[in-house]
């Protein structure tokens, strides 16, 4: 991912976009900051490196208020500092999924952007909020199917960490997906 031509958003010092800022309603979406954001990668003559938050760590001050409105009692643990729900465990991982397929299905065969990058995040969710890696994994797997099966495998980089998440990993590789560990160095299994 070290190509001249592939942008990534911190080197233009952009705050992320956010679930709650794109998904505004149920089947609603508002694309303008992105698009803008896209459209000024792409007129520099660069490409766009879009991160997209994996899903099971649903900050709570990231989740949109509609979809908290919705799953008023799903279940929150401790990240990162802060406060997670545990969206696999309702309706609000669907949600999120649904999100994360108009993300692919607007941008799959946009060649303003190069890659989408998803990060898994096992160290948060169990060394930080005692999350056994059973409870979640499953939901990880389905999420990063949905990321391929709307952008297309070649656009997706998915980071895991090594043998944290070897069965993710395996699973990004038979679908085609770049992957990297989390040290950033590409995955191998012997």
């Amino acid at each position: 991912y070290n190509n001249a031509n592939v942008d990534v958003r911190r080197e233009l010092d952009w705050p992320p976009q956010q679930w709650k800022d794109i998904h505004i309603g149920q089947g609603q979406f508002n694309w303008t900051i992105l698009d803008g954001r896209i459209q000024t990668v792409a007129d520099a003559g660069r490409k766009y490196f879009m991160y997209l938050g994996a899903g099971a760590l649903g900050h709570i001050n990231q989740v949109p208020q509609w979809v908290k409105d919705l799953y008023p009692n799903t279940p929150t643990v401790s990240c990162l500092g802060t406060t997670c729900y545990k969206m696999w465990t309702t309706g609000m991982g669907d949600k999120f999924k649904e999100f994360a397929t108009a993300v692919g299905n607007r941008y799959r065969n946009d060649n303003r952007v190069a890659y989408a990058y998803t990060m898994y995040e096992p160290l948060t969710l169990t060394l930080d909020g005692g999350v056994p890696s059973s409870e979640y994994v499953p939901y990880y797997k389905s999420l990063l199917q949905v990321w391929v099966d709307s952008l297309g495998a070649p656009k997706v980089i998915f980071e895991g960490w090594s043998s944290w998440t070897k069965d993710i990993d395996i699973l990004a590789m038979q679908l085609g997906a770049n992957i990297r560990s989390g040290a950033g160095v590409n995955i191998v299994f012997e």
